[in-house]
Formats: C-alpha cells, sequence, structure tokens
C-alpha cells in the first residue's frame, strides 16, 4: 500500500515539470488484432526451380567477404529493422519459423520428441546412395518401414562427437521454433546395414558408379563405434516434399510469390545466430539450409529448413573442434594484417589457449572437443567460418529476442536434451555446463540491453507486465525500474520509478490530469543498475470504448 501511494506522489510531482517534446513522436500502432500468422501459404501452381547453391560456393563466399561487406558498411542498410515482426515485437509462425516453446512453454517430454512424425530408423537399414558432399562420412538409405534417413558416421574413435551435436542443434532449433529434420542416435552393429540394389555413390561429384559392399565396409569400419562391431552414427530423418536445394541469407526466391521480405530482414534469420553461438556451430550459412516444395490442406508451397548441425559444440563434422573454430572467420582481413605487419608479435585471442589445448586433447573424453566451460567467452564474438549476410544485419532488437528464445529453456530441460543426445555418456557433463555458462552469457548480454517487458496489460487503472530478465535470475540485485508517461508526440506526462527484485511488475496509469482525457499514450520502461541503464521498451496504449486503455504494441527501437 505504501508503495501505491508512493507512486500517486510521484505521478503528481512529475506530471507538470515538463511539456517539452522528448522526441519527434511516436508510430501509432493501428489498434487492430496482432498478426500472428504471415501469410505465406499461398498456392503456389509451379514447382520451384531447384538450387544448387554449393555449386556457386565460391561466388557467394566472394560476395559475402567482399562487394557485399563494402555495401553493407557504406550505407547504414545493417540498422534497417527487422520485417518479420509484428505489433507485439514478435516473429509470427510462417513458413520459416513459428513460435513454441518461448512464447508456449513446451514439456520436456515434448523438446525430447522433436519434429512432429520424425521418427528412429527401424533395422536393418538398406544403403541407397553415398552422401556426396560435407565433411561427415555418411549415405542415404532406407529402413525396414520404408522411410529415408540421411546416415551420417561419427568420426573413428570419437564416438558421439558429430552425432550429439546433431542431436543437439535439431532438438534446440526445433524447441526454438525452426524447421529441422529432427535426428537420432545409432549404435548398431556392422550388419544392420545392408546394401541395396542398384545403390550408388558419385564418383569426384560427377559420375555415377555402383556402391559396391567393400565400399560399405570400408565407411563403416573407419566410423565411430562404442564396442569393437558397433558403429556410432546420427540418423536423420528425409525431410518431407519435393527437394528444392539451399536457400541464400540475401534477398528472395524469384519463382516463390510468397517469398516477399529479404532474407537478411528476417529477424528469426538474423537471431539465429544467437542459437549457431550457443550451439558453436561454426560452418552455419546458406549451404547448411534446405527449402522443400510441400502440400498441406490442398496448397502447395515453399517451406524453409535449418540442416546439418554436426559441425557443433565440440565437433567439427569429422574430428574434434580446434580453438579458433568459431572465434573468427576463413578470411579474417584485418587480423591477418595486424600478424603481419608486426611480424607475428600481435596474438589474436584464440591463440592463447592453443598451446593448453593441444596439450590436453590426450585426456579429453572421445565426444568433446573444444567446448569447455570457459568463463571469457562472449557471445558478440562468435564468428562462423563464413560472413552471413543475415547475421551481420542483427541489431540490438533482434539480439534481444534471440537471447529472449535461448534463454526460455530451463537447466532441467537442458539436462535432459544432453543426456538424450549423448545416451549418458560421460561427455554429457562438460557439454551441459558449457551449454549453461554460454546461455547465461547471452542473457546477460542481450536481454539486459532493453528492459525486459514481456506480456504487457492493463488491469483495472494499472499497467501490468513481465520483466524476464529479473524472473530469469540476470540482475544481481534489486534493479530500478524507471517509468515515464508519454504523449503520442513524444512529451512527457507523468514519471515514477521502483527499485524492486519481483519480476511481475504494475504501476498505476494516472486517472486525472492532461493523460485522463488523451486517446493515445506509450509508457516508456527502463532498468537501471549500478553501472548500466537499458535501452527503452515502450508500450503503447489506446482508449477504446468506455474510455479504458488497452495496450495495442510493445517496442523496443535500435
Amino acid at each position: 500500500m505504501a508503495l501505491k501511494y508512493f507512486l500517486w506522489a510521484a505521478w503528481w510531482l512529475s506530471s507538470g515539470v515538463s511539456c517539452a517534446p522528448r522526441s519527434a513522436g511516436f508510430r501509432p500502432f493501428p489498434g487492430t488484432p496482432v498478426i500472428w500468422q504471415e501469410d505465406d501459404r499461398g498456392h503456389v501452381a509451379e514447382v520451384p526451380v531447384r538450387r544448387q547453391l554449393e555449386a556457386q560456393d565460391l561466388g557467394l563466399f566472394v560476395r559475402d567477404f567482399g562487394s557485399r561487406e563494402l555495401q553493407r558498411f557504406l550505407s547504414l542498410e545493417q540498422m534497417k529493422p527487422a520485417e518479420d515482426v509484428n505489433a507485439r515485437d514478435e516473429v509470427p509462425c510462417s513458413t520459416w519459423f513459428c513460435a513454441r516453446h518461448h512464447l508456449a512453454p513446451m514439456t520436456t517430454e515434448a523438446l525430447l520428441a522433436g519434429p512432429p512424425g520424425a521418427r528412429p530408423p527401424v533395422l536393418p537399414l538398406a544403403v541407397t546412395k553415398s552422401k556426396d558432399r560435407g565433411a561427415a562420412a555418411g549415405f542415404s538409405a532406407t529402413d525396414a518401414q520404408g522411410h529415408r534417413f540421411l546416415i551420417k558416421l561419427d568420426p573413428p574413435h570419437h564416438p558421439g562427437l558429430s552425432s550429439g551435436a546433431e542431436i543437439m542443434g535439431n532438438l534446440i532449433f526445433y524447441g526454438a521454433g525452426y524447421n529441422v529434420a529432427g535426428a537420432f542416435s545409432l549404435h548398431v552393429p556392422r550388419d544392420a546395414f545392408q546394401l541395396a540394389e542398384k545403390a550408388t555413390f558419385q564418383l569426384s561429384g560427377v559420375a555415377e558408379r555402383p556402391f559396391t559392399r567393400a565400399r560399405l565396409d570400408a565407411l563403416l569400419a573407419n566410423a565411430g563405434r562404442t564396442r569393437e562391431d558397433e558403429v556410432s552414427a546420427a540418423a536423420i530423418p528425409w525431410i518431407e516434399g519435393e527437394v528444392l536445394g539451399a536457400f541464400d541469407m540475401m534477398g528472395t526466391r524469384a519463382d516463390d510469390p510468397n517469398d516477399r521480405i529479404p532474407h537478411q530482414h528476417r529477424r528469426s534469420l538474423r537471431a539465429s545466430r544467437l542459437l549457431f553461438g550457443w550451439l558453436n556451430v561454426h560452418d552455419a550459412s546458406a549451404l547448411n539450409t534446405l527449402d522443400s516444395y510441400v502440400e498441406e490442406d490442398g496448397r502447395r508451397f515453399v517451406r524453409h529448413h535449418f540442416i546439418d548441425f554436426g559441425a557443433g559444440l565440440g565437433s567439427a563434422s569429422w574430428r574434434r573442434k580446434d580453438v579458433f573454430e568459431g572465434r573468427e572467420s576463413l578470411f579474417p582481413l584485418s587480423r591477418l594484417l595486424a600478424s603481419l605487419l608486426t611480424l607475428g608479435i600481435y596474438q589474436r585471442d584464440w591463440q592463447r589457449d592453443q598451446a593448453a589445448h593441444h596439450a590436453s586433447l590426450g585426456q579429453l573424453p572421445p565426444a568433446l572437443g573444444w567446448f569447455h566451460p570457459t568463463h571469457g567467452w562472449d557471445p558478440r564474438a562468435f564468428h562462423t567460418n563464413r560472413k552471413v549476410p543475415a547475421h551481420l544485419r542483427m541489431t540490438p532488437r533482434d539480439g534481444y529476442w534471440g537471447a529472449k528464445v535461448i534463454t526460455s529453456f530451463t537447466r532441467a530441460q537442458l539436462r535432459a536434451l544432453v543426456d538424450f543426445a549423448y545416451a549418458g555418456r560421460g561427455e554429457a557433463d562438460a557439454v551441459f555446463e558449457a551449454l549453461v555458462w554460454r546461455q547465461r552469457r547471452i542473457g546477460e548480454t542481450y536481454l539486459r540491453g532493453y528492459a525486459a517487458v514481456e506480456s504487457p496489460h492493463v488491469e483495472g487503472s494499472r499497467l501490468c507486465y513481465l520483466d524476464i530478465a529479473v524472473a530469469r535470475g540476470f540482475y544481481p540485485a534489486a534493479p530500478r525500474h524507471v517509468f515515464e508517461l508519454l504523449d503520442a508526440r513524444g512529451r512527457l506526462v507523468a514519471r515514477a520509478d521502483m527499485v524492486t527484485s519481483q519480476a511481475r511488475l504494475c504501476v498505476p496509469l494516472p486517472e486525472t490530469g492532461p493523460a485522463r482525457q488523451a486517446p493515445y499514450l506509450v509508457m516508456a520502461i527502463r532498468t537501471q543498475e549500478a553501472t548500466h541503464t537499458s535501452r527503452p521498451s515502450y508500450v503503447h496504449l489506446q482508449r477504446g470504448v468506455g474510455g479504458r486503455l488497452h495496450v495495442v504494441g510493445l517496442e523496443r527501437i535500435d
């Protein structure tokens, strides 16, 4: 009760302090229902052309490292707000992303189940074709029920290394809301793999040749195994629909009328950088994506997937990850020049860890590479091998949203996911500790960048909301919450503040004075610590029937 009287006093004292505009004004929200479904499932009668981005690998590399990078730096394009965002600063459901866990918390069982329809293979497996691209060895196969799978073998002497990363990547990205195939751990005897009639492999990436039993045995003999005759691998279900190849991380598909937002301006793609950083997937790029032409409810359209997480965590697909992977790109021009001009005196940050890492390789468990609970890890310093156009355009708002998704996974859920991916192996403890540490660093870095206002709504004469940075423990002490009520032109109407460690907060809305008749108001909310003040989050309020205020929008500005 005392707090309520204090706040009312603050309103009255501050309501006449200043009427000078704080800004040029706000773009009002229309007050229409919030869009939670992007209209991108329209019928596409003609099958889009299959893309072969892999064949354009060098061109993409030059474009993203060269001309497009120069264009990005010479303009303000990288600060352009994302376009796949609704009035609640959320990403609507689409063929790219459909929010799951962070908006409607899933049970651990639902997270572990993965994508609907994804089921582990039923043995035996009939091998039909070798895997032609990518670092990991493997092949396509059909199980006893006729379902197709991609089998990715673990590297020799390292059972669980890439398969554990593959399974974790699929489970996390699925829980976040992305389209993935799913993945299952395989520990089966060699004779579980049979050779299908007319099985083939591609010689030098061009000529088809018969896939012989001798070739299959050689692949299996060189795979990781937990026991002498037991092969360790990941089984990845075939993606539904007609495969159209990878999608570019820039531009749109000209032959898909539903693809209207340039990919580099999709928040769901921009903020994927944080998920890849969390999981340490250093080879994330357009080449690890896949479009498929699917049919649903009588309509045919394109659905977009992330694939291939085998180079995550401590894995580099066919070997352990080294210290530089995930810490700089393949062509770090400025760092290379610094080393050259100083005759090697300039040391990149990963070089300080290299000797210690190499010395410890013999003591590491087989499925663990460079993925330790390193307390110096900074999510802002994560680098994929290639420059990814969408990632380079991630704004603080996109980062906040990505951190909200990542920190929605609880410790208990992460523990269950890791145990499932590593089948109770000893490496699970180290992987779990590293994931928890990285998750916390992402939350501290990005969730405190803005006032972490979620689910704002009006209760009677109060504006209430949940502060998820407080709820998830990212403030070491009770922060100060500062509230400024502004009119539609950005002029201060009233001000209040409170210091509290409560996550659910309510602040009174003035019932007298200039705000009483204002048709549109904006509540600017900031969070202050001893040495840091967040960017504001703006809750937009409009008067409706009976003159009552209701929330019409939640806005964050870069």
